[in-house]
């Protein structure tokens, strides 16, 4: 993703469309089931989260899978209440999806692909 083109962004919207039309059923009929908004959250939070462990078996750097861990069980918390709470929220949601990586994009051009969690394990071993 680091060296990502311009054109990256193109396919990359489309997949981030499909994953948001996913998680727009799920939470839909998760909703229809009656379960409340903070239960529906805490839901897609685990399995957001829990999914992108798999990226460990891509052999993925241990820091970018805690990183995209965290950040998605975060989107799992917050894309369910602007789906079913805000006005206009699917959008706002698939704007937030592209934008993290628009911005994972951006800040890995300009600072580097090193990731925080990079810096405080070099700082711990002394590297």
């Amino acid at each position: 993703m680091p060296l990502a083109e311009p054109l990256y962004f193109l396919p990359k919207s489309f997949e981030i469309i499909f994953q948001q039309l996913l998680i727009l059923a799920l939470v839909l009929v998760l909703a229809a089931e009656g379960l409340s908004v903070r239960r529906i959250s805490l839901a897609c939070a685990l399995l957001f989260g829990g999914m992108h462990l798999l990226l460990m078996f891509d052999q993925v750097p241990w820091s970018l899978v805690i990183r995209f861990v965290v950040v998605a069980s975060l989107f799992g918390l917050v894309f369910p209440v602007l789906i079913l709470r805000v006005q206009n929220g699917l959008a706002y949601s698939f704007a937030i999806h592209w934008g993290y990586y628009a911005l994972t994009v951006f800040l890995a051009r300009q600072v580097g692909p090193t990731t925080l969690l990079d810096a405080v394990a070099r700082t711990f071993t002394g590297q």
